[in-house]
C-alpha cells in the first residue's frame, strides 16, 4: 500500500473529535512518522479513533529537527520547549566543556538536542521513570550521542550533592496545576504521565524552588535552564528577588513567558 493509500483510508476511517483542519494534521503526522511495522493499519486507526496521541501510535516524536524514538507513558515533547533549547544554544554557544545535568529527561529530547548544539563533553539525565529513562538511552544511542541516564529523583535531598558537578543544568519541570486537568485535552489526561505534567495547587512552584534552593545550599556554579508556565512568572519573579538571584524571563514566539534564566556564580 503506498502512501496516497494509505492516506485515503486514513480520511476514509478516521473519525476523531476535531475538525479538519486538526484531522488533516494527525493524517500528515502519520504519513511522516509512522514506523512500526508490527501493528497494522487497520489497529492505528482504531488507536486514534479512541484518542491516543499520534506520536505514541507511531513510536516517533519530532523535536527541534530531530526525530526521536516516543515511547508510551513518556511526555510527549512540546513545540514551546524547542523555543528552550534554541534560547540555551545561543546562550551557551561561547561556552566549552559543558558538563550538562537535564532534569526530568522523558524521551530525552531536551538533552540530546542541547548535546547537538553546544560543546559538551559531558552529560546526564535523570528522570524518577523507568520508562523515561529507557526512552532517554534509546535516543542516546539513536542519536550516537553519550548521555549517562540515572533514575534519580530531584525531589529526593540524597540527590542534591551531586549539582555541583555540572556547569549547565536544564530541566522542564511539571509545572501545570491540578486544578488545571479539565482544561487539558483529554488524550493528554488519558494517555500521558501526569507526574510528568502536574503538580499540586498549593505549591506550584514546588520543582523550582527544590532545584534553586539545591543549587544554592550545594554551591552550582553555571548556568540553569527551566521552561515555565506564564502563570508562575510573577511568583516566580519574587521567589529568584527574595533569594538576590540574577535571572532573566524570556517570551515565547506567542508572547508569552515561558522561559526562565538563572545564572549562580561563576
Amino acid at each position: 500500500m503506498n502512501r496516497e493509500d494509505i492516506k485515503n483510508l486514513l480520511n476514509a476511517k478516521l473519525q476523531l473529535d476535531c475538525d479538519e483542519r486538526e484531522k488533516q494534521s494527525i493524517i500528515r503526522y502519520y504519513l511522516d512518522a509512522k514506523s512500526n511495522a508490527q501493528r497494522s493499519l487497520d489497529e492505528d486507526i482504531a488507536e486514534l479513533n479512541d484518542g491516543v496521541p499520534v506520536q505514541y501510535v507511531c513510536d516517533t516524536s519530532f523535536f527541534y529537527g530531530y526525530r526521536f524514538i516516543q515511547h508510551r507513558d513518556v511526555l510527549i515533547p512540546r513545540p514551546e520547549t524547542e523555543e528552550l533549547v534554541h534560547w540555551i544554544s545561543v546562550q551557551m554557544k561561547n561556552f566549552s566543556s559543558v558538563r550538562l545535568l537535564d532534569i526530568g529527561s522523558g524521551t530525552g529530547c531536551l538533552c540530546i538536542s542541547v548535546i547537538k548544539n553546544c560543546h559538551v563533553e559531558y552529560a546526564e539525565a535523570w528522570d524518577i521513570s523507568s520508562k523515561a529513562i529507557a526512552n532517554t538511552v534509546a535516543n542516546a544511542t539513536h542519536h550516537n550521542v553519550s548521555v549517562v541516564a540515572r533514575e534519580n529523583d530531584i525531589l529526593h535531598p540524597d540527590n542534591h550533592e551531586f549539582l555541583s558537578s555540572f556547569n549547565l543544568i536544564v530541566c522542564n519541570p511539571p509545572y501545570i496545576l491540578e486544578s488545571e486537568k479539565p482544561l487539558m485535552g483529554e488524550s493528554v489526561v488519558k494517555y500521558e504521565p501526569h507526574n510528568a505534567l502536574f503538580v499540586p495547587d498549593d505549591d506550584a512552584l514546588l520543582f523550582y524552588r527544590v532545584i534553586v534552593d539545591a543549587c544554592e545550599k550545594n554551591t552550582f556554579k553555571g548556568h540553569l535552564f527551566f521552561e515555565i508556565s506564564e502563570m508562575h512568572y510573577s511568583k516566580l519573579s519574587n521567589f529568584l528577588l527574595s533569594r538576590g538571584l540574577k535571572f532573566e524571563f524570556k517570551k515565547d514566539m506567542q508572547g508569552k513567558w515561558r522561559m526562565l534564566y538563572v545564572q549562580f556564580q561563576t
